[in-house]
């Protein structure tokens, strides 16, 4: 067999074979000799294995990246702190496992939903200035407010935030929520 030429030009001198071997009458085909017939049907067959080779090098590079991110979705889901993104009005676009069971609210619950529902009335204004610090700064900022769960407890945060660019290219909030209940009592 011959050695593999894989080379763009080499692809596209093989296509124009091809297609001009699928254009050709069944007559003009027999008339062909059997040494070009030869050569054609093994410039095929070596393209086909290099298809095939590269078709199982997508497929191992796929089943890597899902592996991949597989792993950063359970170290993003299952940290010890709550992660929530938010847009530029409090609206949560995103939320980690510990989030939802920080607000004790499921997930499905709480996208698209303003996060200041879950805020104590008397911390409302903290959480708006803290939103706007980050998108003015572009910087990280921190803050405490006293957050209330879906049963009605109240509990004390700790935000951190930074600017994080989305996917449509517009600036939101990624903030990571601690409950500093515990430090507060002491």
């Amino acid at each position: 067999m011959k050695k593999s030429k894989t080379g763009p030009k080499q692809h596209i001198k093989l296509r124009k074979q091809t297609e001009e071997f699928l254009n050709k009458t069944p007559q003009a085909i027999k008339k062909m000799s059997p040494m070009d017939v030869r050569n054609l049907v093994e410039d095929l067959q070596i393209h086909q294995i290099e298809l095939e080779m590269h078709n199982d090098e997508l497929r191992k590079a796929l089943e890597e990246l899902e592996k991949s991110r597989m792993k950063y979705f359970h170290l993003y889901d299952h940290v010890p702190i709550g992660y929530f993104t938010f847009d530029q009005n409090g609206l949560i676009l995103e939320v980690n496992h510990t989030g939802t069971e920080l607000l004790g609210v499921q997930r499905r619950y709480l996208m698209k939903r303003g996060f200041s529902r879950f805020i104590a009335s008397d911390f409302q204004d903290v959480f708006h200035c803290h939103r706007k610090r980050v998108f003015e700064t572009k910087t990280k900022q921190t803050c405490e407010l006293k957050l209330v769960k879906k049963d009605g407890t109240l509990f004390h945060a700790q935000l951190e935030s930074i600017p994080v660019q989305g996917d449509d290219g517009n600036f939101q909030i990624g903030t990571a929520i601690t409950d500093i209940t515990e430090g507060k009592r002491t």
